[in-house]
């Protein structure tokens, strides 16, 4: 999982002296991209931005961070590796497995049927350099919206025998429904999560919320966007740069309750251990807007 954090400062001097730049509108949201999520707050005491490679939604009102584990079923000579989607509440701390790969489970099931003599590597123990058998699965991400994860399952098997090899490879796409764990098509959750999608045309990715906006710049290597801050008058804030695609942003309102920041405080805390390029960045409270000026993005979901 990539994760990076840039953030610009920006520091009010003033020629004339005793004038104070317009505060920060206040404001308080998760911003989600394809491998990690950023928390900004900002108001009178300034602007704050802390990321992690982590990745959450929001279901009915919940959030819960999403993440893939191995499951491991190697022998010597056999490696088979398949995967599992997690989903773990963030505020009871509880995982539940949400989509997982079945055939690695029925290869290894058929192997140890066929080798009753051989027995399953241990954690710490190393399969054969060239191993005669070899089954991997792999479920990527490709995207959370609202209480949908888009992901791509693929597989490949490889079986060498002086008989003839064989070799195979699939793959498929899927939309998952946290909220009851099955599959639906496009169209389905495109009407369901329209109201959240950000406006304006392909180019121009913004959020709103009450007279703030939110934008999201898509840097021209396309591997990072940049994000600004506007209030009712148009004056702009930089942010600071995320990884790219910009997914979506979750509002944290009222009704996120005090024990609920705690948690979420408390799983981007445990995420920063993933990697320890996580950092947490400040903008000082006087930075100064820039003037309202027309942005281009590259919409990429």
């Amino acid at each position: 999982m990539r994760f990076f954090c840039i953030v610009s400062t920006i520091v009010l001097v003033s020629a004339c002296g005793g004038v104070k730049p317009p505060a920060v509108p206040a404001s308080d949201f998760i911003v989600a991209t394809a491998d990690s999520s950023y928390w900004v707050t900002s108001g009178p005491h300034g602007l704050k931005m802390r990321g992690a490679p982590m990745l959450i939604a929001r279901v009915d009102g919940r959030f819960v961070e999403i993440f893939a584990g191995d499951d491991d079923r190697s022998y010597y000579d056999a490696v088979m590796v398949g995967q599992q989607l997690w989903a773990r509440d963030i505020l009871r701390g509880d995982s539940t497995v949400i989509f997982a790969d079945t055939l690695v489970p029925r290869l290894a099931k058929a192997y140890a049927k066929k080798h009753p003599d051989e027995a399953p590597l241990a954690k710490d123990d190393e399969t054969s350099e060239h191993p005669r058998t070899t089954v991997t699965a792999d479920i990527e991400v490709l995207g959370v919206h609202g209480p949908y994860v888009s992901f791509e399952y693929s597989t490949d098997l490889e079986i060498l025998d002086p008989r003839g090899n064989t070799h195979r490879h699939a793959a498929r796409r899927a939309m998952l429904d946290l909220r009851n764990g099955k599959t639906v098509t496009d169209s389905a959750w495109q009407n369901d999560f329209r109201d959240d999608l950000p406006s304006g045309p392909d180019s121009l990715l913004t959020w709103k919320r009450g007279t703030t906006e939110l934008t999201a710049v898509l840097a021209n290597d396309g591997e990072s966007a940049r994000l600004f801050l506007r209030d009712s008058t148009r004056r702009e804030w930089p942010v600071g740069s995320v990884a790219a695609p910009v997914w979506r942003v979750i509002w944290l309102d009222a009704s996120v309750t005090a024990d609920v920041r705690k948690a979420l405080r408390k799983a981007f805390n445990d995420a920063s251990m993933y990697n320890e390029d996580a950092k947490v960045v400040e903008i000082p409270r006087r930075a100064k807007p820039r003037p309202g000026v027309m942005l281009l993005a590259s919409r990429r979901l």
